[in-house]
């Protein structure tokens, strides 16, 4: 499972316009229920894989945004360790 998604399959994703914090966790929730109703029954499986999912997003975003943000926050105030 991974972000990195064909360009074609990116296309057909890219006509949202997301204005807030609010509209973001719509989306992502709107999209997970999506996923999850695809026609079976509920499944501890498919809530796993749907978790595993938000969680591989949540560290990649961490890893690719949010460390090189906070490095050069770091360096330019200064180390607070």
């Amino acid at each position: 499972m991974s972000p990195y998604i064909s360009k074609d399959q990116r296309a057909q994703l890219e006509h949202r316009n997301i204005g807030g914090a609010g509209e973001l966790a719509y989306v992502l929730t709107r999209d997970v229920k999506r996923f999850l109703s695809d026609g079976t029954s509920p499944s501890f499986e498919k809530y796993a894989r749907a978790i595993g999912a938000l969680e591989a997003v949540k560290m990649e975003f961490y890893r690719r945004i949010v460390v090189p943000y906070e490095e050069k926050k770091k360096e330019k105030n200064g180390d607070v360790y």
